[in-house]
This record gives C-alpha cells, sequence and structure tokens, in this order.
C-alpha cells in the first residue's frame, strides 16, 4: 500500500543515540569499561541515524572478534577441545567502530530534512487556520 500521510523522524539527540546503543547492546558480552553510551554520546557519533548507531554497535562486535582471533592465532593453544569463550566487547572496539562508520545522513541532507519539516508544520498550521475558519471543505480543526 501507500502512505497517505508524510512523516519527518528526526535524528536521534545524544540521548536518543545512547538508549538505542543501550538496546542494541542488550544481549552483548560487554567488558568492564564498556560505556556506549558515552561513547554514542560524544561527537564522533554526531548526526548518527538509529541505524549507523547499530551498525556501529557490530562494528565493534567484530573489532572484539578480530582481536581475540589475532590473539588465539599469536598464543598457539595447545587444546583445540576447550569451549569457545565470546569476546567481551571493550570501549576500544566502540570507539574503532565509531570511527570506521560514517553518518548515513549528511549535513546538508539534515539542513534539507530539517527546511522541509519546518514547510510542513508551516502548512499543517496552514490548512488547520483554515478549517477553523470553515475555509477548507471537508477538513475538520484538530
Amino acid at each position: 500500500g501507500r502512505l497517505d500521510r508524510l512523516l519527518y523522524v528526526p535524528l536521534p539527540s545524544p540521548d536518543g543515540r545512547a538508549a538505542i546503543a543501550e538496546a542494541t547492546c542488550r544481549t552483548l558480552p560487554l567488558g568492564e569499561d564498556a560505556n556506549v553510551q558515552e561513547v554514542v554520546r560524544g561527537s564522533a557519533c554526531e548526526g548518527f541515524s538509529g541505524a549507523d548507531v547499530a551498525a556501529m554497535v557490530k562494528e565493534a562486535c567484530l573489532c572484539a572478534l578480530r582481536e581475540q582471533m589475532n590473539n588465539e592465532a599469536h598464543e598457539n593453544k595447545e587444546s583445540d577441545d576447550a569451549e569457545p569463550v565470546p569476546p567481551l566487547v571493550c570501549r576500544s572496539h566502540f570507539v574503532a567502530a565509531a570511527a570506521c562508520i560514517a553518518p548515513s545522513v549528511s549535513a546538508a541532507d539534515k539542513r534539507r530534512y530539517d527546511a522541509l519539516a519546518r514547510r510542513l508544520r508551516q502548512s499543517r498550521g496552514a490548512v488547520a487556520a483554515a478549517a477553523e475558519d470553515g475555509g477548507v471543505e471537508g477538513v475538520s480543526a484538530p
């Protein structure tokens, strides 16, 4: 089907990014220093969408896994019978991931979306005012 409404969903605030990161990390094995909320509130994640935050968390997991695999390759473990231990995702992994993920919405796109949102609010206000005055047929005031 088609949507008959145009919705503007702004980029999340720093606190919004922190909430998204917290939800995304809920089931991950985190290191003691893994303060992902601090990382996503920082300037490295400015302009990140919710999808960008989720991508950053996935990249941090991959960083932790690569690090563990490199460490195990250098240690030449004697016993391959040991149960594999999932790597802990630490602050350094989140910082590295934030550095390699770029925001999916450019600053220019954000300005255009913000301008569109202002125009939508203005036009919605004009339609509501006209409806209150009886000037728009079939449209009732909110």
